[in-house]
């Protein structure tokens, strides 16, 4: 009998280890390969959730420890050129020489620009809640889930990096069950900083 108990014991342990999956080396990586770049910029396919409307955009996104994350959108045409520079403590939005005030993502009090900055600081330094590999199409990617409270309320950012270069491929950030924005990346490049 007793040892049924430790059998049963044993099974439960090993049960319960795998119920959520966490690979700190990869936690580690993906943090590494940003906190050391002096600058990322990457072209952003974003797809945002306004609840009663959504929004796609096409975004040339820069980030430097120096001059903080800077957007400029391309598209819709209609507001190609429309700038957000986001440092440590302000947000400065223009367009055409008038500001420009973001309609907040459904469910939340978020700006999407927030939302965007958020994502790419939890890769610098986020401690994700769960990251391996999954396997889409044939393909395997690393998938970074981390919680964040960074921009006032709790958003869950799912990144999908590739396996071999850590390039992000897509993200998607949950308020709460529903996804309020999904971003695309293409054209990455990380500067590495100068010893």
């Amino acid at each position: 009998m007793r040892r049924y108990i430790w059998m049963i014991c044993a099974l439960m342990m090993t049960l319960s280890a795998c119920s959520s999956v966490r690979d700190a080396d990869l936690n580690e990586k993906i943090n590494e390969k940003y906190t050391q770049a002096a600058a990322y910029s990457a072209t952003v396919t974003a797809r945002m959730d306004h609840g009663d409307t959504v929004s796609d955009y096409l975004i040339a996104y820069e980030y430097s420890a120096v001059n903080g994350h800077l957007m400029t959108v391309t598209a819709p045409a209609v507001l190609a050129g429309l700038t957000v520079r986001v440092g440590a403590e302000e947000m400065e939005i223009t367009y055409d020489g008038s500001v420009f005030v973001p309609e907040s993502l459904d469910g939340t009090e978020v700006s999407p620009v927030k939302v965007i900055c958020d994502v790419y600081m939890t890769w610098r330094d986020g401690f994700a809640e769960s990251v391996g590999i999954e396997k889409i199409d044939g393909t395997e990617y690393i998938v970074f889930t981390v919680i964040s409270v960074l921009t006032g309320e709790e958003l869950t950012h799912r990144t999908y990096f590739t396996k071999d270069t850590l390039e992000p491929c897509r993200s998607e950030s949950f308020s709460g069950e529903k996804c309020v924005m999904t971003l695309t990346f293409e054209n990455n490049e990380l500067t590495a900083t100068e010893d």
